[in-house]
């Protein structure tokens, strides 16, 4: 039982995984270990691999319609907020 503990620990470990997150991923699949660590744990690295494929693939292949109109919503309102501090620097300037 030790022996597959370790094979899969030294497994992980060339793999690039950290010491304490191979050993407690080990330790969850031999049923010794906390299931609920090693789960986190696999979760975060396969976000972690899902956001390296994005980033070698050029992001994601498509965004989401709701992103898309939140960027050019924020778009709009930074052109507004630009005319708006162009207005008031005119209005300012006008005064003095």
């Amino acid at each position: 039982m030790a022996n597959r503990t370790d094979e899969l620990s030294r497994s992980l470990r060339g793999r690039g995984v950290r010491r304490k997150v191979a050993d407690q991923i080990a330790r969850a699949v031999e049923g010794k270990g906390k299931p609920r660590a090693a789960r986190r744990a696999l979760s975060d690295l396969t976000s972690a691999v899902m956001d390296a494929n994005d980033h070698l693939r050029r992001g994601p292949e498509k965004r989401s319609a709701a992103s898309e109109i939140a960027s050019r919503s924020r778009e709009r309102h930074e052109e507004q907020r630009g005319q708006a501090s162009k207005r008031g620097a005119r209005k300012r300037a006008g005064a003095h």
